[in-house]
């Protein structure tokens, strides 16, 4: 058996979070409690240090200077009683203790301890000495010679030890460690008592469901417990009962999802999925619908061994009007090609037919592009469509290829004529030109005219050390938008 196959009863499941609560609240609790405690106990440990070595050194001076230094050992004695106080010595210029507590050393070569830490402005060292840590607290000695004045001695140490406050927080855990305890045991029980009331309404809730589910959408859940699941319960019988009614319509709405689901296919039939190669270019293509069909549209066709078709249209609108347009500009293409190899001469049959089918409002963007593979050269022609981007990546530079041109659809055919204009290319190597519908301008918060059209395309470049990396860039952001419209790229790179 899994781990996720595992069941857990809700009653159990509540118990176990306010258990986990308590538990985190506790820790919390704990961890800022002994932070504090842990703070104020080394401050204190100051304290006392900085007191307790300058009464010592007051002290010593005092002794000396009445001639009493033997009481200088019965106060070191009186100070070693403390239970914080470790050592207590004074250490002359010479390096040799003068006085300390451990008899023993006393005239010995001072032997300084490890120094892990120091507060010179409190006049203490943090030290180790066997392992422990101690607060090294200092401050010069003098006496007091026979002229009167005061001559420095050595210097005086009182080493606090730190295990002191250990014990006293590892005390406070203990007291802390039985207050969970008894939270944690009466969270338990309320949890237990808390999770029969919620979950006795919610095994009525369950039961209704299943038994609507399995068909019955007469039957009606009963709860009175007075709070929101009984209300969550009355919400479930008014959604059962109007469940009947969305179910004839999800009839309807399925077999309109069916149909479009057939036109998707087909539309993706006619669309590419990936560009014809052609040699001595690379391309590359992108196509989103913002709804399951739409009206944008691109293809490659070869005329022969060198020379390629390639166009990229966008129909006006959206959605099925827009695809069914699409398709008969599909069909048309697909007749004409064969006859009508140059692109003016293609454009103007074009406009020719699809004017008979275009209702006035309605109207297609055309571009078509004679790729010479050989060659090198484009010849392009347009009917109102985007201005293609050129693309330098090795100067870095960007222009837009204008030229005339009014959409198919729109005007008489002597006007729409009259506008065309051939615009020849020859595209260099490594450089890059950019076929795309209205769509791209869409792909930021606000629409982008020409100038921030312009910028963005400027941005790509100055960010991309390439070609290659260009395109990926312009791809990741492209598919990053939300189509609110039917978007279309093409791009071709001579190579």
């Amino acid at each position: 058996m899994k781990i996720r196959d595992i069941h857990i009863s809700l009653k159990y499941k509540i118990a176990i979070f306010i258990s986990l609560l308590i538990f985190i609240l506790f820790f919390l609790t704990n961890y800022i409690i002994l932070k504090r405690e842990r703070n104020m106990l080394y401050e204190n440990l100051i304290v006392k240090g900085n007191s307790q070595i300058n009464n010592f050194a007051l002290y010593c001076e005092n002794a000396f200077l009445t001639g009493d230094e033997l009481n200088i050992e019965d106060y070191v004695t009186v100070l070693i009683k403390a239970k914080e106080v470790k050592h207590v010595y004074i250490v002359l210029k010479n390096l040799t203790y003068f006085l300390n507590n451990d008899q023993t050393l006393l005239g010995r070569r001072y032997s300084s301890p490890e120094k892990t830490g120091e507060n010179p402005k409190e006049n203490y060292n943090i030290v180790k000495r066997e392992r422990e840590v101690l607060f090294q607290f200092y401050k010069p000695i003098y006496q007091i010679n026979r002229e009167g004045k005061r001559v420095f001695l050595g210097m005086g140490y009182i080493e606090l030890t730190t295990n002191i406050i250990k014990i006293q927080l590892n005390q406070i855990k203990l007291r802390l460690s039985f207050i969970v305890i008894f939270l944690l045991t009466a969270g338990v029980i309320g949890a237990f008592m808390l999770s029969y009331l919620i979950t006795d309404p919610l095994k009525k809730l369950v039961k209704g469901i299943s038994i609507i589910a399995k068909g019955n959408l007469k039957y009606k859940i009963r709860i009175h417990s007075k709070d929101e699941i009984e209300g969550l319960a009355l919400e479930f019988n008014r959604m059962t009962t109007q469940l009947a009614t969305y179910q004839k319509r999800l009839i309807k709405q399925k077999m309109v999802e069916q149909e479009l689901q057939i036109a998707k296919n087909i539309q993706s039939e006619i669309i590419p999925e990936h560009l014809k190669e052609i040699k001595n270019f690379d391309l590359f293509s992108f196509h989103r619908t913002s709804r399951a069909i739409g009206g944008d549209y691109h293809n490659i066709f070869p005329i022969n061994k060198n020379e390629n078709l390639l166009i990229i249209a966008d129909v006006s609108g959206k959605g099925v009007p827009a695809s069914l347009l699409m398709s008969m500009f599909h069909t048309i293409i697909i007749t004409l090609k064969k006859d009508y190899h140059r692109p003016i001469l293609l454009m103007k049959e074009i406009n020719n037919i699809m004017s008979l089918f275009l209702k006035k409002g309605n109207f297609i963007t055309v571009l078509i592009a004679h790729l010479n593979s050989k060659t090198g050269r484009i010849k392009m022609i347009s009917a109102g469509h985007e201005y293609p981007a050129l693309i330098d990546m090795k100067k870095k530079q960007f222009t837009f290829l204008t030229f005339g041109g009014i959409p198919v659809g729109l005007f008489n055919r002597a006007e729409f004529e009259s506008k065309l204009k051939i615009n020849e290319h020859l595209l260099l190597k490594e450089s890059m030109l950019i076929f795309y519908t209205d769509g791209l301008r869409n792909i930021q918060k606000m629409p982008m005219n020409n100038k921030n059209l312009a910028s963005f395309f400027k941005s790509l470049i100055k960010t991309s050390g390439s070609s290659h990396k260009f395109r990926k860039a312009l791809l990741e952001k492209t598919e990053m938008k939300r189509y609110n419209d039917d978007i279309t790229i093409v791009g071709i790179r001579r190579t």
